[in-house]
């Protein structure tokens, strides 16, 4: 979630780049799937369900890793199974989920590592993965939750608030008139 480009962020006033009460602020980020490049925001971390609702999600600085947020998300995820991305690659991370909340986390492996998921296995993170995907582009598309036009903390993280309560009304609204959960574009039209 960039506040600013790059380009634009050492020249930029926005009071979300001063410290927040829980040391929330726009820090720079890199992302490299999505054409940013560096970039002065935050990040959304989230758990989807099977279907693609959302679950729980965090809004932290864009320097953090995602290995250090998954374990503040996880409380509510006892003796479950977690399919994560590449970021979530880590022995030691999957080992203290497993000892600790009973979580087995599934990846993607990278290119240079040997992958000693089975068959069924790849295709079913692979298939799950692409949920992820979709959900996370309704939001960013429908909703625009990549775009922040808040003042202040506050409003900022009220609005990310109020887009994933509609994400979550457009899905309970769907499947209460027996439409696919995930058909949010044309819900009004229904």
């Amino acid at each position: 979630m960039p506040i600013c480009d790059f380009k634009r962020a050492h020249f930029s006033k926005s009071p979300l780049k001063s410290e927040y009460i829980n040391g929330l602020r726009a820090t720079y980020g890199h992302c490299a799937t999505k054409d940013l490049g560096t970039y002065l925001g935050f990040k959304v971390h989230l758990i989807i369900s099977q279907q693609g609702l959302p679950l729980t999600f965090v809004v932290s600085n864009a320097d953090v890793d995602d290995r250090d947020v998954l374990p503040f998300m996880i409380a509510d995820f006892l003796n479950t199974i977690i399919i994560g991305d590449k970021g979530y690659i880590s022995e030691p991370l999957r080992q203290e989920l497993y000892d600790d909340y009973g979580i087995s986390l599934l990846t993607q492996k990278r290119s240079n590592q040997k992958d000693t998921n089975t068959r069924y296995i790849r295709k079913t993170i692979n298939r799950l993965r692409k949920r992820v995907e979709v959900t996370n582009n309704q939001l960013d598309d429908q909703f625009n939750l990549s775009k922040v036009r808040a003042r202040s903390h506050w409003g900022f993280l009220t609005r990310v608030c109020d887009k994933f309560a509609g994400f979550t009304l457009g899905a309970f609204l769907n499947l209460t008139i027996g439409r696919p959960m995930l058909a949010l574009k044309d819900l009004a039209f229904a």
